[in-house]
């Protein structure tokens, strides 16, 4: 667990480090606080969402591969008597940068980073990400019918829940019920059956190229030096936070 979480970059503060996205139109790209997309990206093979299923009829688009799985999905949902919709979906990086923008007018910059992406860094760019809203134009809670639904199919359709409860501190938001995320079924079904974040997995499977391979460097000290252990000062040793320091050292104490 230390490697993946070490790996995840937990010892990195978010939004350090950045490098840029290459495999820009797989269905697979990883989208975060530590990788960002070029500014004048657009997705391949966007569609309009088919409008039943998209929000009082609105025009959104998402990739030919997301829209698809999801229509399916909310067709299947409402067999059972669950109804949902598209609610977001595809932003330009200039969109996101209008509503980071006025987010952080409203909330100050710390709070705004919970809950919203800066621009470049939000997996909307993609047309991979939705937003799932109930039919009273609002995002799914965690109590509801449809995050339950969602839950235990999604990955049935390729889908993931992105920002789980207990993840904020590997994907830097808050636990997000109405986010959803199309990486694929063999993927989403490991995910969601292990409970894992998109970066621990991208972790488990090296065939993904580690944007942060020197971490391993940083996890071979930790084990190395367990007199380390419990002491902050030892942050400053290794150049990382003192906060990331007790997340890690939590892990293997």
């Amino acid at each position: 667990e230390l490697i993946i979480n070490v790996n995840s970059n937990i010892d990195k503060e978010f939004y350090s480090d950045i490098i840029p996205v290459v495999n820009l139109y797989s269905t697979e790209v990883l989208v975060n606080k530590y990788n960002k997309l070029p500014d004048d990206y657009k997705p391949q093979g966007l569609v309009e969402v088919t409008r039943k299923y998209s929000l009082n009829g609105g025009i959104r688009f998402l990739r030919r591969e997301a829209e698809s799985a999801f229509c399916e999905m909310a067709a299947d949902a409402e067999k059972e008597g669950i109804v949902f919709f598209v609610g977001s979906a595809y932003r330009t990086i200039a969109h996101q940068r209008r509503l980071y923008k006025d987010y952080t007018a409203k909330r100050g910059k710390k709070n705004t980073d919970l809950v919203s992406a800066r621009p470049g860094h939000s997996e909307h760019h993609t047309g991979l990400a939705i937003d799932v809203a109930n039919k009273y134009h609002v995002f799914i809670g965690e109590n509801s019918k449809q995050y339950a639904w969602l839950t235990q199919h999604c990955a049935e359709y390729g889908f993931i829940l992105r920002y789980m409860q207990d993840k904020e501190y590997i994907t830097g938001y808050i636990f997000e019920p109405w986010h959803y995320r199309y990486v694929g079924k063999e993927i989403a079904k490991e995910i969601m059956d292990n409970h894992l974040s998109y970066e621990e997995y991208i972790v488990l499977h090296s065939s993904y190229n580690n944007p942060h391979p020197d971490n391993s460097a940083l996890y071979n000290e930790l084990l190395k030096n367990t007199d380390i252990l419990g002491k902050k000062s030892t942050a400053e040793a290794l150049g990382i936070s003192k906060r990331r320091l007790t997340k890690l050292l939590s892990l293997i104490s």
